[in-house]
């Protein structure tokens, strides 16, 4: 679990005694710079931006005459989410940023 160090994220020690207790790490990262340190910002936003990219350019070749607006939009987000959100897409995160044990 990773905590952007932002005052939105209070460190609360019930949390912290519950992720020890669990067996969960907790890392605080420096602020601004989650782009680089985040494993899912890292590994999981660029995969996500560029198949949404891809079934956008696609929609209008299956759709011709019709413009992709938003009541097609979360059909083709979540198509490119189950693209992107993989065990593996998740696990080259952690390994790239160095987040794991």
């Amino acid at each position: 679990m990773t905590l952007a160090g932002h005052n939105s994220h209070p460190m609360n020690i019930e949390v912290l005694d519950c992720a020890r207790e669990n067996g969960v790490q907790i890392v605080c990262l420096p602020l601004y710079n989650t782009h680089t340190l985040q494993p899912m910002g890292v590994s999981f936003m660029q995969p996500l931006k560029t198949y949404c990219a891809q079934e956008i350019d696609i929609w209008p070749k299956n759709n011709p005459n019709r413009v992709v607006t938003r009541y097609p939009i979360t059909g083709l987000v979540g198509r490119a989410y189950l693209k992107s959100a993989t065990a593996a897409i998740t696990a080259n995160g952690f390994q790239k940023t160095d987040l794991f044990p």
